[in-house]
């Protein structure tokens, strides 16, 4: 790897969990491109960018030794942290009633454990350079999507997590945002593990019937770049930053968000159902 950038007054040392593909790599190269120095982070390290300012780092968001291990590593590296991007996740798709305890809590790990055990790690850097902590979550959280039933909370727990830590750390100086996308065409779609239709049971036809408006509004979405250029506005403003953003087309970034405030809670869910095409 090349040597990196020139370090200057405006370059930030930043933590990226899930570099290695979609949203998390477009936002990794993009913060190298402008002279920062991100130590991105991927289960497969060879699945990394070699690329000058990027720093590769094995991590498993599923194992605590493995996120302790490698935190600890990349401050050795870096010598302090200026942001951190949480950013990796995963999830499944099928029936709540028949999928196995060992797959809800892998997203509880992978989507609030793991963000939250990196995060206190590095809270004492980010106090001490008055940082960023930057939770990428879903539009999920408002919007829960049939039959992603444990990703829908989990990132809702990341969600309530980011308010929580907006009120606690007030008076530290790091500031906190919730950043929710919509949907964002990032190949995502392609490795969900999905419950197969004969396993469904009694759910058969109304999970086939949401994954596929699920799948077409995915193919149709934009790309992981907007979210990225999002991250990099986040990363370098010298404004107070917003607690939250949405971010996606502009029915999602702008409409959906004000309904969710202003439209009753069953109305919504109807809404939902119709949209999902689910029957009952």
């Amino acid at each position: 790897m090349a040597p990196d950038p020139v370090a200057t007054s405006s370059s930030r040392r930043i933590l990226l969990t899930g570099a290695s593909s979609g949203i998390g790599l477009d936002a990794a190269l993009r913060l190298v491109g402008r002279g920062h120095r991100v130590w991105g982070t991927s289960r497969d390290p060879a699945r990394l960018p070699r690329v000058s300012g990027f720093h590769p780092v094995a991590l498993d968001l599923g194992s605590p030794q493995s996120i302790e291990s490698a935190v600890a590593a990349a401050r050795e590296s870096a010598g302090a942290f200026d942001v951190l991007v949480n950013n990796a996740g995963s999830g499944r798709f099928g029936p709540l009633e028949h999928m196995d305890d060992a797959h809800v809590r892998d997203q509880f790990q992978v989507l609030v454990f793991g963000p939250l055990q990196v995060l206190r790690l590095l809270l004492p850097d980010l106090c001490e350079t008055r940082g960023k902590i930057i939770n990428v979550s879903s539009l999920a959280t408002q919007y829960p999507i049939p039959y992603m039933g444990p990703y829908s909370a989990a990132k809702a727990a990341l969600s309530t997590l980011s308010w929580t830590l907006q009120m606690e750390l007030g008076d530290r100086g790091v500031q906190v945002v919730d950043l929710q996308p919509g949907d964002i065409l990032t190949g995502f779609n392609e490795r969900l593990p999905k419950t197969a239709p004969e396993e469904a049971g009694a759910y058969r036809e109304s999970q086939q019937s949401a994954f596929a408006v699920y799948d077409a509004n995915q193919r149709r979405a934009c790309g992981p770049e907007r979210v990225g250029e999002s991250i990099v506005r986040l990363v370098e403003s010298e404004r107070p930053l917003p607690p939250r953003v949405t971010v996606g087309s502009r029915f999602q970034a702008g409409v959906a968000p004000l309904l969710a405030r202003l439209v009753p809670t069953r109305m919504l869910r109807w809404g939902l159902r119709r949209y999902y095409r689910l029957e009952g």
